[in-house]
């Protein structure tokens, strides 16, 4: 989500704004510093909210008539524009936006949309995709009778059918030497759809707004900033929705603000300690995420084993 004008040859899309990260960064601009941790290669390293949170044509359309970067250029020009005054609302008066303002809006819809649309969900639906696409052509090439009987319906519907045998197709299929190819702009649609449909669950939401109290210790975020977790034991391990209750959804603001959203709760400010910065800290970093991105290259989380630092990323 860029800032580049409608029609540029920018390649490099961003599924994590940079008017976003740079909240995170020394100063706070695009090319601010700002400490990003690979957890999969164990390195950390500084770098600029720019070169952050982006993946090469991630926001790549595939439509006639229509610019590639179409989506990009939109995305970045409409969240910089409307996300940035919401965002400086929020840390100038410490409180959430009323439901129903435009600053509300618009932050529900930034949450939504970093909810969705990043590469590890991305990971997940091609992996479900493929696992049913394989049970579907094994299934078409157990029998030969069904084999038959499904290229056979085909050619009745119009379908044309290449000069292929049962045998053939079933040693193909059964040498798993083909693979599932997901063109370019294949998950777009999806992903705004989905947007929409968890839209009313966190505007429903009561928002609280978490200061960081004592400013030693600030909040991290990650390339997946949006996380849901249980508030009940029951829940623990079980898979989660957005519309269900005993749910929070945690977003980090900045190094010094945050905000949860549960059903149950009641829309208030409050300034909680380091060691509660801490645990909202853990589940950043466990979110699901492969980048961690820190203000300090020094951050700290709380675990079941007590405090941890960066370096329990880097020397796991």
């Amino acid at each position: 989500m860029s800032n580049k004008k409608t029609g540029s040859k920018n390649t490099k899309h961003h599924y994590v704004s940079v008017c976003y990260l740079k909240n995170f960064a020394t100063p706070r601009e695009r090319h601010g510093r700002i400490y990003s941790l690979d957890k999969e290669n164990k390195k950390q390293y500084p770098t600029k909210p720019n070169d952050s949170g982006c993946q090469n044509q991630f926001n790549y359309i595939d439509a006639e008539g229509v610019d590639p970067n179409y989506l990009e250029d939109v995305l970045g020009q409409t969240i910089e524009n409307e996300y940035v005054p919401a965002f400086e609302y929020i840390s100038r008066h410490h409180k959430i936006p009323k439901p129903k303002s435009q600053f509300y809006n618009v932050l529900i819809t930034v949450i939504s949309l970093f909810a969705v649309r990043n590469p590890s969900m991305r990971n997940i639906a091609e992996d479900f995709e493929e696992r049913v696409r394989n049970q579907m052509m094994a299934m078409l090439v157990s029998k030969k009778e069904i084999w038959e009987s499904q290229t056979r319906r085909m050619q009745e519907d119009g379908y044309e059918i290449n000069d292929i045998t049962y045998e053939q197709m079933r040693d193909f299929i059964q040498g798993g030497k083909d693979d599932l190819v997901f063109p370019k702009g294949y998950h777009v649609a999806r992903e705004l759809e989905l947007q929409d449909e968890i839209f009313p669950y966190l505007y429903n939401r009561k928002w609280e707004l978490l200061i960081n109290k004592d400013c030693s210790d600030g909040f991290i975020c990650s390339n997946r900033p949006v996380s849901l977790v249980p508030t009940t034991p029951e829940l623990m391990g079980r898979p989660l929705g957005y519309g269900l209750k005993s749910t929070a959804v945690i977003f980090p603001l900045s190094n010094e603000l945050c905000i949860t959203g549960t059903f149950e709760g009641k829309f208030k400010t409050k300034e909680i300690s380091t060691i509660e910065v801490q645990e909202i800290n853990s589940f950043t970093a466990f979110g699901g995420s492969r980048f961690i991105y820190s203000k300090n290259k020094s951050f700290t989380y709380l675990t079941r084993e007590g405090i941890k630092t960066q370096n329990n990323f880097l020397d796991s």
